[in-house]
């Protein structure tokens, strides 16, 4: 189960970066383009992950 919970948190990391990354180059993007709501949305679900994998990280240490 611990081996299954830190693939899960490297997991969720690994696609919250890349999320959040995007969610970033559109929000520079949509300056010019518009389309603001699916970048702040495409970041808060990239934090999302990073704070959920953090988390999950705290549990496998305290276990």
């Amino acid at each position: 189960m611990k081996a299954g919970l830190e693939f899960l948190a490297g997991l969720l990391l690994i696609i919250g970066w890349f999320t959040t990354g995007i969610g970033i180059y559109f929000l520079i993007v949509s300056f010019i383009a518009g389309g603001t709501l699916i970048a702040a949305s495409l970041c808060l679900l990239g934090i999302l992950c990073i704070f959920t994998s953090k988390q999950i990280d705290k549990h496998i240490l305290a276990a």
